[in-house]
């Protein structure tokens, strides 16, 4: 594994934005974050491949990726382990086109927060989920750590959800555990279709499926008629 560091990934705007979500969603205070770019690639790069890597990066090799103070904590997102982003495609074919054999090239995020008060190792959930999406993405503390995109994992087994057994309950702790992002109307949804309907468990293979179909991007969820709240799922020009 090779890594190369890039250029800063927000904006200004949108990272005061960030700080101001900080502070709204958590007890931690975050008076800066700066975020750069930093790009994983599967092998070394010497010579004149590593020297054409930084222009089709468009990165300067003077560039670094400092590290954290005593007042500050690294965070790096990246695309979730065991999937290839759509920039990291994109990127490959590229690199590849121009001459560089290379199996894949990534691209993570370093998050740098200036922190204000005592700092923990770790953040909270809370202070996590404002910096990644558990559905699409993972958050590490250590850059070593993303080799883990590069991973051989073997398949995992199908697992199914107890809810005829134990309930909701099960329906909520997957979609904790799973990062499905399940509203309470999608559970109530989906107790309904496998309790009653189908009257079988849902595999975690099945609510990823309905997880991702189901998401904001690709449905119309919610409207509000004469002031009642309704549920309307619509297929949208996604499903298309």
């Amino acid at each position: 594994m090779m890594t190369i560091a890039g250029q800063p990934f927000l904006t200004d705007f949108q990272t005061q934005q960030l700080i101001s979500q900080f502070q709204q969603k958590t007890e931690l205070n975050v008076s800066q974050i700066h975020t750069q770019q930093v790009y994983v690639l599967s092998r070394e790069l010497e010579g004149d491949e590593h020297k054409k890597a930084l222009d089709l990066l468009a990165v300067d090799s003077s560039t670094v990726l400092e590290a954290p103070k005593s007042n500050q904590l690294q965070v790096i997102v990246g695309p979730r382990f065991g999937t290839i982003s759509p920039w990291a495609s994109k990127a490959t074919d590229i690199f590849n086109n121009c001459e560089i054999v290379i199996n894949r090239v990534e691209r993570v995020v370093v998050y740098t927060l200036t922190i204000d008060s005592k700092i923990s190792e770790k953040l909270s959930t809370a202070a996590e989920q404002v910096l990644f999406d558990r559905m699409t993405q993972s958050l590490v503390y250590d850059l070593s750590d993303v080799s883990k995109l590069f991973d051989d994992q073997a398949p995992a087994s199908l697992n199914h959800i107890d809810v005829i057994g134990q309930g909701q309950s099960a329906l909520e702790l997957a979609n904790t555990q799973f990062g499905f992002a399940l509203s309470v109307e999608d559970i109530d949804y989906l107790m309904n279709a496998y309790v009653n309907e189908l009257k079988r468990n849902p595999t975690d293979v099945e609510l990823m499926m309905f997880a991702q179909a189901n998401s904001e991007h690709c449905v119309i969820k919610s409207l509000t008629l004469n002031g009642q709240s309704m549920v309307k799922y619509s297929q949208s020009h996604c499903s298309k």
